[in-house]
């Protein structure tokens, strides 16, 4: 079963990504974080090419618990 990296289909309460504001100026880095994932997901090149590495990606994981083995 192959897990679903991104739903594009929005929900009525959802805010749509491309539409969030991020505060550019602040010095948290996890606001840097958030934008690298926001413009890789507003790009669809970009996201298309993500997904095709995290296909690749595939580490040893019990199919049991879903934990590293």
């Amino acid at each position: 079963m192959m897990r679903q990296l991104f739903t594009h289909q929005l929900s009525l309460d959802h805010v749509p990504i491309e539409d969030i504001q991020l505060d550019l100026n602040s010095r948290d880095p996890f606001v840097a974080f958030l934008f690298g994932i926001q413009s890789i997901l507003t790009n669809n090149a970009a996201c298309k090419k993500l997904r095709e590495l995290l296909k690749t990606h595939n580490p040893k994981v019990s199919k049991h618990r879903g934990r590293r083995v």
